[in-house]
């Protein structure tokens, strides 16, 4: 009797489960997710879009297009987008070709140097991004390490100019935003069995034709994964264009600083960030176009093609 008495007891618990419909568990599941994304995420963009639709001299809420139409319809902010945007691609290129090549020769070296050169890699994340930025400050400077080296090598023959132009606030985000790069390759490319490299040596093509066939197909979603994050984290970048621009460079961030600290426009700044968010969300959906997964990144697919 004793024994039977917690089976008894667990079959009302077992049938009242079963009872209830499967999308209700579901929705149980789901719903303290969705109440974190619906309190971090829905509603600050939802009264961020309220902002950017207001009118700054109305004491009530109209929606209203002015802000985003003075964004666009003046050459200055247009500049600014349109410094923003190039700023980003020229980082994320020149990271993408310094990075894999340092990816690449990360996975082929002695498991012993890898760890050692990944320590290395990694070291520059440990430091804060306005002493690296202060760092370079005084290699760009006019009288700097990098120009000295450049006119001692002829390269040169007056300083270059790197601070408060485009060219120093890329060099400095290129280097702060390297190691992101690098990783997200390197963590791909680790996953590539070094044989189906080997057999395509084997099969007759050159490094090269082997590079281009097997190994970057299949490394792919790593260059997806890197250039996404490469990109979005330029395109917020703030400390670095601030203080490499010196005033002179402005990117989206620093207009949308200056309207909510100097000029306290709210909803000016509002439609800037909005502006900010959905040029990252139209690269985000061009890039999942652009770099989709295909059957061909598999190795059956990039084997078939090697002699192709």
């Amino acid at each position: 009797m004793s024994a039977a008495a917690p089976a008894l007891n667990a079959a009302p618990s077992a049938s009242t489960s079963s009872t209830v419909p499967g999308g209700a568990r579901m929705a149980m599941l789901l719903a303290p997710a969705l109440l974190v994304v619906v309190v971090f995420f829905v509603t600050p963009f939802a009264i961020l879009l309220a902002f950017s639709l207001g009118a700054k001299t109305s004491a009530q809420w109209t929606p209203t297009l002015a802000q985003f139409l003075r964004l666009f319809g003046d050459p200055l902010y247009q500049r600014i987008i349109l410094t923003t945007i190039g700023i980003a691609l020229q980082v994320t290129v020149l990271t993408l070709v310094v990075g894999y090549a340092m990816a690449l020769a990360l996975v082929r070296s002695r498991s012993l140097h890898r760890r050692f050169l990944l320590n290395l890699v990694v070291l520059p994340l440990m430091l804060s991004g306005v002493i690296r930025t202060f760092g370079w400050i005084v290699l760009l400077a006019q009288n700097g390490a990098v120009n000295s080296v450049l006119g001692q090598l002829g390269a040169i023959d007056a300083p270059v100019k790197f601070l408060g132009t485009n060219l120093g606030v890329v060099v400095g985000l290129t280097h702060i935003l390297l190691p992101f790069m690098v990783l997200a390759i390197h963590s791909n490319l680790s996953y590539i069995p070094p044989s189906l490299a080997d057999a395509a040596g084997g099969l007759g093509a050159t490094p090269l034709r082997s590079f281009l066939r097997v190994t970057l197909p299949l490394s792919l979603p790593g260059i997806a994964s890197g250039t996404l994050l490469v990109f979005i984290m330029s395109m917020g970048a703030f400390i670095t264009p601030a203080m490499l621009g010196y005033g002179r460079v402005r990117v989206l961030p620093i207009l949308v600083f200056e309207q909510t600290t100097t000029n306290v426009n709210w909803n000016f700044a509002s439609a800037a960030a909005v502006t900010l968010l959905l040029i990252t969300m139209t690269f985000l959906l061009i890039h999942r176009r652009v770099l989709r997964p295909r059957r061909d990144w598999r190795g059956k697919g990039a084997a078939r093609g090697l002699f192709r």
